[in-house]
């Protein structure tokens, strides 16, 4: 019973003491075209895009979207804020 007990009662780890190098999983580039990470790469990269921030993250969304990513809410938020604080400084 000590066993199952040592098992379900562990202490909380911190960031620092967990293993992130042990966690598995299929890189993000598996998932992506070559040309998919090219135009990404392309579209960040673009001095066009650089002062539309919001044009920049939709294109990037739409590229995204075709292999089954999707746009979380909460950074829809963080790039508005952004958006309104880089307006203040013009």
């Amino acid at each position: 019973m000590s066993a199952i007990s040592d098992i379900l009662y562990t202490k909380e780890q911190t960031p620092l003491e967990f293993q992130f190098d042990n966690l598995m999983g299929p890189p993000v580039y598996s998932f992506l075209t070559r040309e998919d990470v090219y135009q990404l790469n392309k579209i960040a990269t673009s001095l066009k895009y650089a002062s539309n921030v919001k044009l920049k993250y939709k294109m990037m969304d739409s590229i995204m979207a075709q292999r089954g990513f999707r746009h979380l809410e909460l950074i829809e938020e963080f790039i508005d804020i952004i958006c309104m604080k880089l307006s203040y400084l013009k």
